[in-house]
């Protein structure tokens, strides 16, 4: 298609160079076959993936960008079944898993030799559980302390590299603006982070757009909440990180409402790993 209209057939002579619009499609194609792959082995029984709970559907995979994720059951059948999918998958499409960057890790019900003979047999990592997992610990429990400490080390990181005082307030402005708070947006999505922790990463952004140096603040002529403003009132329009928490949420909570077929709607408690052998593969 040229401006809409098809144009004859002809030879492309050249192939892909980096950085081409196309080869994020290309990437998502040969995915494509790859699940493809995992859900012909669910239907076929060769393996049965993770329940959530009782009534919530079978999940064997995720794919986000160039993260897989499998989830199976830790014997050799399994294993064996995913070391097949990946070779064929390999031979297709040209692409090879990097196993250095590979791991798996098990449930707590899966026995020491099994977990040997699968980590030895697929010949990856074994961890105790994923670390991260699109920036954010894969394990959380009731307490947010985990998340909460993650994102502010981030951001203090972010904003001690960028050393406020050499910038202009129009620099600044921008920086609190694309950097320090687009950092916590996914978080906030997911998670309901505490009040005095959101006070405190409205702190951070304050003493960065103050200039705060080496630890000693500076006056705070304004309210952070007058900041807050549009600017047609006199504000700079920075965000109150409480009201993007809940506004985030918000979104996610309409969606449930409006998305009748989304996977997080059919799922109904439960816990994540059954008590019996199961096994969580990380693909490099």
């Amino acid at each position: 298609m040229i401006n809409g209209t098809p144009s004859e057939i002809f030879q492309p002579g050249k192939g892909l160079r980096q950085g081409d619009l196309l080869s994020p499609y290309l990437f998502i194609l040969c995915a494509e076959v790859l699940s493809s792959f995992m859900r012909r082995a669910a239907e076929n029984a060769t393996i049965h993936g993770n329940k959530i709970s009782a009534s919530s559907p079978v999940v064997t995979h995720h794919l986000f960008a160039d993260d897989s994720i499998f989830f199976v059951k830790a014997n050799h059948e399994e294993a064996n079944c995913v070391k097949i999918i990946l070779l064929d998958y390999a031979r297709a499409s040209g692409q090879v898993v990097n196993f250095d960057k590979t791991t798996v890790s098990f449930s707590k019900g899966t026995r020491m030799a099994d977990r040997d003979y699968v980590a030895q047999y697929l010949d990856v990592r074994v961890v105790e559980a994923q670390e991260r997992y699109l920036g954010l610990p894969s394990v959380v429990g009731h307490s947010q302390k985990v998340v909460a400490s993650v994102i502010r080390d981030k951001l203090c990181k972010k904003l001690q590299g960028l050393k406020g005082q050499l910038f202009s307030k129009a620099g600044r402005e921008i920086l609190i603006k694309v950097v320090a708070q687009s950092i916590p947006t996914y978080a906030m999505s997911v998670f309901k982070l505490p009040d005095n922790f959101c006070e405190e990463l409205r702190s951070i952004v304050s003493r960065f757009w103050w200039g705060a140096t080496n630890g000693k603040g500076k006056i705070l002529w304004i309210r952070w909440s007058k900041l807050c403003r549009p600017k047609c009132f006199g504000g700079l329009v920075f965000r109150d990180f409480h009201k993007l928490n809940m506004a985030l949420l918000g979104k996610q909570a309409w969606r449930f409402l409006t998305d009748r077929l989304s996977l997080m709607v059919r799922v109904v408690g439960g816990k994540y790993f059954p008590n019996g052998s199961f096994m969580t593969v990380v693909l490099g």
